[in-house]
C-alpha cells in the first residue's frame, strides 16, 4: 500500500473521517491518503449514527484522490464493500462475511462492521472520496436495535496493521480495474456477498418504509425492491431494517 497511499498511524482521534479530511486539507498536493487510529471517541456512522469503538477494534479511513462522475457513486459504493469483504475473506478465510445493503458486515445475523463513504463534490464530479471502516476485532457493542459480534471471538493473532494495508491494497486495484472492465464485474461479486438479496426485506428512505422482495442491484449500485403490489421500485439511498 505504501506506493498508493500516504500513510498514518495515530493513537487516538475523534473520527478517522474527519481527521483523515483535516491532513488532506493541509497537504492538498498529496495524493491518496491512509490512516489507521487505534482508538477513536467519536466515529461516524450512516445517518448521523455514531460509530462505537474500542482499543484493538479497527478503526482507519482511506481519502481516493479521484475525479468520479457523481452518479457513479454507487457503483463506487459497491466496488468497496466488494473489495473489503476480499480482504477480510484473505484474511479469515473460514469466516463466512456477507454485506447487507447498501454497506454493514455480517457474520450470520449479527453486525461486525460498517463502512461510511463521503465525497467533496464540484461540477458533478468527485475532488476525492473517504472510506472510512469500522470492524469490530474485540469489542461487539451493545447497540439495541441489532445484534453485534467480533472477530475475536472466531479467530485468534489478529494483526490490524495486515488488514488496513491489505484492504487498501485491494480498493485501490480493484478501482483500477474499474476503470478498465466496468461495473459489471463488481455486481456479480458483490449479489454474491450479499446477505439479503432474494429475500423479503424492509427498507427505510426519509422516514418511510418500503416492504417487498430484494432483487438485484441496477447498473448504478441502487437496490431494486419488487413490492408485494408487483411494482418495481429502486433505492439509491436509506437501509435495510
Amino acid at each position: 500500500m505504501d506506493q498508493n497511499f500516504l500513510i498514518y498511524y495515530l493513537d487516538k482521534v475523534d473520527s478517522t473521517n474527519i481527521k483523515i479530511k483535516t491532513i488532506s486539507e493541509k497537504n492538498s498536493n498529496k495524493g491518496n491518503i491512509a490512516l489507521l487510529a487505534y482508538n477513536q471517541t467519536n466515529g461516524k456512522g450512516r445517518s448521523q449514527n455514531y460509530w462505537i469503538s474500542n482499543y484493538g477494534d479497527l478503526t482507519c479511513s482511506f481519502l481516493i484522490k479521484k475525479k468520479i462522475e457523481v452518479d457513479k457513486l454507487g457503483q463506487i459504493n459497491i466496488l468497496i464493500s466488494v473489495s473489503i469483504i476480499e480482504a477480510l475473506k484473505k484474511i479469515f478465510p473460514n469466516l463466512i462475511i456477507k454485506v447487507k445493503w447498501p454497506n454493514d458486515l455480517y457474520v450470520g445475523n449479527k453486525k461486525i462492521g460498517g463502512i461510511l463513504l463521503e465525497s467533496q463534490i464540484s461540477k458533478n464530479f468527485t475532488n476525492y472520496f473517504i472510506i472510512g471502516l469500522g470492524i469490530n476485532i474485540v469489542t461487539s457493542p451493545n447497540i439495541g436495535k441489532y445484534e453485534t459480534t467480533k472477530i475475536s471471538d472466531y479467530i485468534e493473532n489478529i494483526d490490524l496493521k495486515k488488514i488496513f494495508h491489505l484492504v487498501g491494497d485491494i480498493i485501490h486495484k480493484n478501482i483500477c480495474l474499474w476503470d478498465k472492465i466496468g461495473f459489471e464485474f463488481f455486481k456479480s461479486k458483490w449479489l454474491s456477498f450479499s446477505k439479503d438479496v432474494g429475500s423479503k426485506v424492509s427498507i427505510k428512505n426519509n422516514n418511510n418504509f418500503y416492504s417487498g422482495s430484494f432483487k438485484t442491484i441496477s447498473e448504478n449500485g441502487e437496490l431494486i425492491m419488487k413490492t408485494k403490489e408487483k411494482k418495481t421500485i429502486s433505492f439509491s439511498f436509506g437501509e435495510v431494517v
